[in-house]
């Protein structure tokens, strides 16, 4: 009888672990979904999301994208990502070209008012991503932080994984 208690003592405090570490990565989850989707002015006096100058961004760095590609990199249904880019071409960000050949296919462009808010997301990130660092070295060592960054990635790779085997 003792021995079965212990057992589950034992079994109950491994849960009580893996459940902690699960509720911190809910949490970063949700905090960093609020950071996500809050509007900001990265500069140009104008307010988008993190999201929307994410989005911006890959379609700089892959010039004549679609929509379908873009969902993909993304990780995120045509349907939202066709909401995003109707959002970003309204604001002036970013333009639809329908290929000549093929009036059915549309590649996205950078505009020039894109470019500018890009280059000041590019710049506020190198900004933050620096305070943050500065912030994390109060607690932790640099081995510590690329550490949080390799798993970060091996979890990004999971995700990813799961993600195209239709797990999630």
């Amino acid at each position: 009888m003792d021995i079965t208690r212990n057992a589950v003592n034992s079994i109950d405090d491994i849960f009580q672990q893996l459940n902690e570490k699960a509720d911190l990565v809910y949490k970063h989850l949700w905090l960093y979904n609020e950071h996500d989707t809050h509007s900001r002015d990265y500069g140009t006096g104008q307010l988008i999301t993190t999201a929307e100058v994410h989005t911006i961004g890959i379609i700089e760095s892959n010039e004549g994208i679609s929509v379908t590609k873009l969902a993909l990199i993304c990780h995120r249904t045509k349907g939202t990502v066709s909401q995003l880019v109707n959002k970003l071409e309204k604001n002036g960000y970013i333009s639809r070209v329908k290929l000549p050949d093929n009036g059915k296919t549309v590649r996205l462009y950078i505009t020039e008012n894109g470019k500018i808010i890009s280059r000041a997301h590019k710049a506020y990130d190198r900004s933050e991503v620096t305070r943050i660092i500065n912030e994390l070295l109060k607690e932790c060592t640099m081995d510590e932080i690329n550490s949080f960054y390799k798993v970060l990635a091996c979890r990004n790779n999971i995700l990813e994984s799961d993600h195209k085997n239709g797990v999630l």
